[in-house]
């Protein structure tokens, strides 16, 4: 059963001044929206564990049976695998967008301006950070994949330059290349140069959670100004 807190807000925009309902609105369906930003992170996670494992399976399989017999079925899991860390670094950057997004919209609605704790918005938007440093430059290494390929000029300005050492990646000094997949526990990219990565793991899905309780925290004072008796029955609300 989900905790009350992991619930989004309850808040009534009809309760808010006139002209605030608008951008009222627009912040209620943003924090909407990083509830169906985590289970899109959590969905993406599960779909990697359950390739992984679907892969395992068909590896041992071949090895009781015949040797590659399943190789087509073993290759579409591997994808998977791909696109569901794709997917995961693309939500990331979303939800941390959507958080920010609603921050910066606070003073537009003065309602809320007045009564929502700003210091803890930005301390949920630090630790996000914290926990995944590489947000926009991920997005935009996976975003922007094909075009980082388009010209030699544009894919000399990608590439990893040794030497490197991380990750499971052992580069000397005269080396270059290009990386993109799973090294170790994370997935890892490239971008500008530069190594680009997180942890697709339950533990990220548990860092999502609960910044995003964080957050929905913050909004409880919104949700008991403007709707007081959602806690009554139906039947006992003021309506």
């Amino acid at each position: 059963m989900m905790h009350p807190r992991d619930i989004c807000p309850e808040i009534i925009i009809s309760a808010l001044p006139e002209d605030e309902r608008g951008q009222g609105n627009r912040i209620k369906g943003s924090l909407q929206q990083l509830s169906e930003y985590a289970i899109d992170f959590r969905s993406a996670i599960e779909l990697l564990e359950y390739s992984r494992c679907e892969h395992a399976l068909l590896r041992e399989i071949e090895r009781k049976t015949m040797p590659f017999s399943r190789a087509k079925e073993r290759e579409s899991l591997t994808r998977w695998q791909s696109i569901a860390a794709r997917d995961g670094g693309m939500t990331i950057y979303h939800f941390l967008r959507t958080m920010e997004g609603i921050r910066d919209a606070l003073h537009l609605c003065p309602t809320f301006h007045a009564i929502i704790d700003r210091r803890a918005l930005g301390a949920a938007i630090k630790r996000f950070k914290q926990q995944f440093p590489f947000a926009e430059r991920l997005r935009h290494a996976v975003a922007h994949d094909a075009d980082k390929r388009e010209k030699p000029d544009r894919f000399k300005e990608n590439p990893l330059e040794g030497p490197f050492l991380g990750m499971g990646i052992d580069m000397d000094e005269n080396s270059s290349d290009y990386i993109i997949g799973f090294f170790e526990n994370k997935f890892v990219t490239m971008f500008e140069g530069s190594v680009v990565s997180y942890e697709p793991s339950r533990k990220s899905v548990d860092v999502i959670n609960s910044v995003k309780t964080e957050f929905f925290d913050a909004f409880r004072p919104a949700e008991d100004l403007t709707n007081p008796n959602r806690h009554l029955a139906p039947w006992n609300r003021d309506c």
